[in-house]
């Protein structure tokens, strides 16, 4: 039984495909999941510290030279844009989860839909063998 399901997901494309997608994305799901709360928290802090997203800048801001303000303005951005990919990242893995579950179920469907057809043509050949054999007898 063992060995029919492995070459059942395993010996179509379709099904290899659904493999390695809803294993990755299961991957990266829980890994998102994992830094979303480091992300908040890079954040928060930044935020707290009020370098970044305040309403104004800061007085030191004119002090700055252009190249600080710029690394500040980077590490800002960066904050952010971790953030929102921490906020969005885990539904897109799930709908990837999904679809590469869908393909592998499809798999199992279409190989055992195969060996339907296979196990029929067999019968209707066993059958008109056995027409023969009477008409034979006959």
């Amino acid at each position: 039984m063992e060995n029919s399901l492995k070459k059942r997901i395993l010996g179509t494309r379709r099904g290899f495909y659904g493999l390695i997608l809803s294993v990755v994305s299961i991957v990266a799901l829980f890994w998102m999941l994992y830094a979303r709360d480091d992300a908040r928290a890079e954040f928060e802090q930044l935020k707290a510290d009020g370098t970044c997203f305040t309403d104004k800048a800061p007085d030191s801001w004119k002090d700055l030279s252009p190249e600080e303000q710029k690394k500040i303005s980077r590490r800002c951005m960066a904050a952010s844009n971790r953030l929102s990919q921490a906020e969005h990242a885990p539904s897109i893995f799930a709908v990837l989860s999904i679809i590469g579950l869908l393909l592998l179920s499809s798999s199992l469907v279409a190989v055992k839909s195969d060996a339907d057809k296979v196990l029929e043509e067999f019968e209707n050949d066993e059958d008109k063998e056995g027409e023969k054999n009477d008409n034979k007898l006959s």
